[in-house]
């Protein structure tokens, strides 16, 4: 089972965030960007950052995280460029992309797709659905890849707001 602990916070144009076995296991990384969030009927919420991590591997990295919500309909994305000091010609580009659906306001359903070096798999990209539910201050998602293959895996997300 691998941990992945992720805080930020945004305070008007500023984003900051600190990340521990995002990139892969014991790496920490500290990121700093700006932060927009806007609109009405269609909402817009985008964090653009650079990082650098350390440990286990050390590198640069350029981050990105954006979200759209109309209705009960949202498309959200998150992805950064790793470069590696060691071995740059080996930068990798990460990705999680969502489509989502609340029907209700604490229920959240969709698909997600991901491009990781996190776990070995055949794949470069998976794909497959999620649910999730919320309450105020804690988000709790289930999320199934690989449905239909030997590689078949799962990943819960916990999130927590104060």
């Amino acid at each position: 089972m691998t941990w992945t602990r992720v805080l930020w916070l945004d305070r008007g144009l500023l984003h900051v965030e600190a990340r521990y076995g995002y990139e892969g296991d014991d790496i920490a990384t500290a990121l700093g960007g700006l932060h927009f969030a806007g609109g009405s009927t269609l909402t817009y919420d985008v964090h653009l950052a650079l990082g650098l991590s350390a440990g286990a591997t050390s590198g640069g990295v350029v981050a990105y995280r954006a979200e759209l919500v109309l209705g009960t309909l949202d498309l959200s994305s998150e992805g950064e460029l790793f470069v590696e000091w060691s071995q740059r010609a080996e930068a990798f580009f990460f990705t999680w992309t969502e489509l989502g659906w609340s029907p209700i306001e604490w229920l959240r359903v969709g698909g997600a797709m991901q491009r990781t070096r996190f776990y070995q798999s055949a794949r470069d990209v998976d794909a497959g659905p999620f649910a999730g539910v919320s309450s105020e201050s804690i988000d709790v998602a289930l999320y199934l890849f690989g449905l239909g293959t030997d590689e078949t895996n799962g990943l819960v997300s916990i999130g927590v707001t104060f």
